[in-house]
């Protein structure tokens, strides 16, 4: 196989022939892509998505884990997990993979083998919070909770730790009720009905791949995010400027069961520096050092008064001269 060195020599107008042909034949591996990314990092024809089968995955979990992780920073990576069942054990793996943007669990099957518990999730987000993980993670999909605990409130509170995370949805077997009468838990505020009804049309929708549905949630999760990127016309853009993108999920297809209750994160306005103190005296050390300023300017200032006062002499005299001789 060609080095990355190899393949850029020849430029971008010649590669693409040998990218487009191995993508067509579908004989494109994760080795080659990267290849190609390395050697052209900023392209954005290199975005792919990979299929992979659930078996597939599992027996290579670890590989594959450990192959996300080495991406270049400017790839965005998708993993759709649908119909994978995802322990504690995997999701704290996840967390070795710094690109990761968006999080998509879709498996409701597994509230009734494996539930994803409050400990669990507790645990996962202490991980997160203790590696400084998911520096790019905004986008969030939980199917496995079961219908009643942990609450809400408890999932939200747990996954505040995420940094950049701005879009969560949780699916459970019925839809709750709002947490309270404004929708607001902390950091999140639940999302209105027709903006919830959108998201959940997406995520039902079985026209759509679970990739496809992944990127047109992670940009509704870019537009909530206060972290925006800036385009040339000075608007906010809404999705990250990043031009690689990679999406990782399993192509077994499940039933949906259940709605999704959305939740948005709300980011307060910045606080306003604190006001320069007052100069106050210091009674343990040097405290005559603010006296003596005050002195020195209040000497000053007397100082001035004066000499305005010795120029109002002169001033006055010359005035009296010139009305003595117009006289």
């Amino acid at each position: 196989m060609f080095m990355p060195e190899a393949l850029a020599y020849p430029g971008w107008e010649h590669t693409k022939k040998v990218y487009r042909e191995l993508k067509s034949r579908d004989a494109l591996s994760f080795e080659a892509w990267k290849m190609f990314q390395e050697a052209f990092p900023d392209q954005p024809e290199l975005g792919h998505d990979f299929r992979l089968e659930v078996h597939d995955v599992i027996t290579c979990w670890s590989s594959l884990v450990k192959n996300l992780s080495t991406l270049d920073t400017n790839v965005l990576t998708y993993f759709c997990a649908n119909g994978l069942t995802l322990d504690l054990a995997k999701l704290i793996s996840l967390t070795a993979i710094p690109t990761l943007t968006a999080l998509i669990h879709a498996n409701p099957s597994q509230r009734q083998t494996h539930p994803l518990t409050g400990i669990a999730l507790r645990d996962w987000c202490r991980a997160v919070a203790e590696k400084n993980a998911f520096p790019n993670l905004k986008l969030l999909y939980l199917s496995s909770i079961l219908n009643h605990r942990p609450p809400d409130s408890s999932v939200l509170g747990y996954i505040s730790s995420f940094p950049a995370l701005a879009l969560v949805g949780i699916e459970r077997a019925t839809c709750h009720p709002m947490i309270d009468v404004e929708g607001m838990c902390g950091q999140w505020q639940r999302s209105d009905a027709d903006r919830e009804h959108k998201l959940n049309k997406i995520m039902h929708d079985t026209q759509m791949t679970i990739a496809a549905k992944t990127k047109v949630l992670h940009k509704h999760a870019c537009i909530y995010s206060e972290n925006q990127t800036v385009d040339a016309n000075g608007t906010p853009a809404a999705e990250s400027p990043v031009l690689l993108t990679l999406s990782c999920y399993a192509s077994r297809t499940t039933s949906d069961n259940g709605a999704a209750t959305w939740f948005i994160r709300r980011h307060y306005a910045p606080e306003q520096p604190p006001k320069r103190p007052l100069d106050v005296p210091n009674d343990h050390n040097g405290g005559s050092t603010g006296t003596k300023k005050r002195k020195i300017r209040k000497a000053k200032q007397c100082d001035v008064g004066t000499l305005l006062d010795s120029f109002g002499a002169p001033v006055a005299t010359e005035l009296e001269d010139l009305d003595a001789l117009r006289s």
